[in-house]
Parts: structure tokens; sequence; C-alpha cells
């Protein structure tokens, strides 16, 4: 990557330093293209709005509180690639937890780990609409025909969850 530079951004004194030992470590290269910041990610994505190519959110535990803060610093063609490490709360293990942080209702069933990437995927795409033309679709909590309610999960990605050219 000749023309990339990298900013690590923590909260934690001790990280940056660790961080920035490692940057000395790695050398003169490392050194001229390698970051750390003693700054909240949040502050520091919001404050350098469409300046990154790349955005990595890779937090210990949920993303969400991220997302909006990353979308915005990525320059238009950027991408975002995320980490969420609370897989009992996207699985179903509490559904009202994982609504609070995805916007999504998870269900526990065979399918929870595709369902789970399903509802990150939903999650990243609700917040980049806020940015972009978009919309979603509407679902009634109850079926006009019989007068059930339904019992429902998400919303999801309905989507392709491979991209089959990027990935070869």
């Amino acid at each position: 990557m000749p023309n990339c530079t990298f900013v690590k951004s923590e909260t934690c004194v001790a990280s940056v330093e660790a961080c920035r030992r490692n940057i000395k470590f790695n050398g003169s290269v490392a050194t001229a293209k390698v970051a750390s910041k003693l700054v909240d990610a949040r502050l520091y994505m919001l404050t350098h709005p469409k300046e990154f190519d790349m955005a990595d959110l890779d937090p210990h535990g949920s993303p969400s509180v991220f997302q909006n803060f990353a979308i915005q610093s990525i320059a238009d063609g950027g991408m975002l690639m995320c980490t969420a490490t609370d897989m009992a709360v996207l699985c179903g293990g509490n559904g009202e937890v994982c609504y609070s942080k995805y916007g999504s209702y998870p269900l526990k069933a065979k399918y929870c780990h595709e369902m789970a990437l399903r509802v990150l995927l939903a999650c990243i795409e609700n917040t980049s609409v806020r940015y972009l033309l978009g919309f979603g679709p509407v679902v009634p909590q109850e079926c006009s025909d019989c007068g059930k309610k339904y019992n429902m999960g998400g919303p999801i990605w309905p989507a392709p969850i491979h991209d089959l050219d990027w990935v070869t």
C-alpha cells in the first residue's frame, strides 16, 4: 500500500503507548505511515469528514456506536470494514439488547450466525442511508387476513452476503 497512511485511535494511554512502541519497532516505513492518537475514535472520525478511503471498526463488543461516525469519515467510493464480537446478542441471546444496539430482533435458530451477519449489515445500511437516498419496507405487526400477530425477526440484510468477484 504505497500511498496509504493509517490512524489508530484509542482512549487508553497504555494502548496508545504500546501502539507507538510497535510502530517504532517496525521501522521508518511504519513510522511514516502509521499514527497512534489518544482520542475517542468517534470524535476523531467526526472531525475528519470524508477523509478516509477505508475505516476498520474492530471494537470489543458492538460496532454500532461507531458506525455513524465511520460512515461520515469515509470518502466517496470508500470502504467500511466492521467486526462485531457480541455474537451472543446478535444470535438471539437477548433480543432487547440487540434491538437497542442494532435496531433488529434476532431469532434464536440454527441459522443464527447468518442472521447475525444480516442484522449487522442491515444496521450498517440503515445508518448509511441517512447520508444517501434510500428506503426500506414497512411491515405490519398483524396479518390482515387472519388477525394473528407475526413472529418476526429483523430487519435483516436481504441481499447476497458474498461478492464473489471481490473475494476472488
